[in-house]
């Protein structure tokens, strides 16, 4: 008995001894853990310390009040004013002669485009001054007739007669000389019998050529468009809207635009198109230019954004809000003890407000001044 005794002694003595040895490795790393600071609480409660937090570069920040800027993305292109857009034709039909401009070239209002020639226009001319020698002798005759009228020596048949022969002429006379007037034939000229056999067309605009449609020698139809003058000085843009957006739009909304990656450039909205496009389900919506850019040429593509009204809102950067499982969250700051904290988890409802920072829909649900972690706290959370 006495060995068996002597031997669960020695045993039981070893085992207490290794026990104590555990308990004293173990009790060093859990007090180094509790001086760092970096225990989880329980449920969504977490504590940091202030040497973390200088470590990654994280403090606490309350909300930031920013003017938030809704804006409207839309593509459209540079379009010239209606008036600043011309396609030259002749008011007759003849050969062209000459040609004094070509594509590219810029011209002023009036000035020289081509030269046409027919005998068409000769044959105006001839007709207008036989009318015109005509006019005076019907127009004495109908007086003559309406004094005869008068005393009952001519017939009213006889007095009609004389009236309409006279009001035809002259309707001739004024309809030909309109004519001439509008090719650039002086009328004075032509009834003292001196004709020209040609016409020269003339620039309505002043503006750079950016089509021709015509060369020496080649026979020239009023509905053919000889030459194209546009002034890309006189721009604007058209931009498309979807059909959601349009009630969102209002007349004279600040407009930037940029051309590929270039500068953004700035406008306002002149006029909003009253009809959906069937295809494409959007809205012609015209921009009017602040300042003119010889870079801006007519059929050129632009991006463009519609500024709309801002609204002032309280925001957090990007950095300060984590998803888990869906949902959002932020870490407020709830209390503090000395240079250690607890930070607790909280749910919030952000809307993305562009430049880092997002908008928090629920910010009203916190009390005044709350403190939130500034950044880190998608790593924190995942701890």
């Amino acid at each position: 008995m006495s060995r068996h005794y002597t031997f669960f002694l020695s045993f039981l003595t070893l085992t207490v001894g290794l026990l104590g040895a555990c308990n004293s490795n173990n009790s060093p790393e859990t007090t180094a853990e509790d001086k760092a600071g970096n225990t989880a609480g329980n449920g969504n409660s977490i504590r940091i310390s202030r040497a973390q937090m200088d470590e990654s570069a994280m403090e606490f920040l309350s909300f930031i009040q920013q003017e938030v800027v809704n804006k409207i993305e839309a593509p459209g292109f540079v379009r010239v004013l209606p008036q600043y857009q011309v396609r030259v034709t002749s008011l007759t039909a003849g050969h062209v002669r000459e040609v004094y401009v070509r594509e590219g070239q810029w011209v002023g209002q009036g000035d020289p485009l081509f030269m046409l020639e027919d005998p068409n226009i000769i044959e105006m001319q001839q007709v207008y001054l036989e009318n015109q020698a005509t006019i005076a002798s019907l127009k004495s005759d109908y007086e003559r007739q309406t004094v005869l009228a008068k005393e009952d020596i001519a017939s009213e048949k006889t007095l009609l007669k004389a009236q309409s022969d006279y009001r035809s002429a002259l309707a001739r006379v004024n309809g030909l000389k309109s004519r001439l007037e509008m090719l650039g034939i002086n009328i004075e000229q032509v009834e003292e019998a001196n004709f020209v056999s040609s016409i020269i067309v003339h620039s309505p605009i002043e503006g750079g050529v950016a089509a021709m449609g015509i060369t020496r020698g080649m026979y020239l139809s009023p509905e053919t468009e000889a030459v194209e003058v546009v002034n890309p000085n006189k721009v604007y843009l058209e931009l498309s809207i979807f059909e959601r957006d349009v009630l969102r739009l209002a007349e004279r909304e600040r407009v930037r635009f940029r051309l590929g990656d270039g500068a953004w450039l700035g406008g306002s909205v002149l006029y909003i198109g009253q009809k959906v496009k069937s295809d494409s389900r959007t809205v012609s919506v015209q921009v009017q230019i602040d300042k003119f850019s010889d870079n801006l040429l007519p059929g050129m593509f632009v991006e463009a954004e519609i500024i709309l009204e801002g609204i002032v809102t309280s925001t957090l950067p990007a950095e300060a809000v984590a998803e888990v499982n869906g949902k959002k969250y932020a870490l407020i700051k709830e209390s503090q003890d000395g240079q250690n904290y607890t930070l607790k988890r909280v749910e919030v409802i952000p809307e993305l407000t562009g430049d880092g920072f997002l908008t928090i829909i629920n910010a009203t649900d916190f009390p005044p001044g709350s403190l939130f972690l500034s950044s880190g706290v998608e790593r924190l959370i995942s701890e």
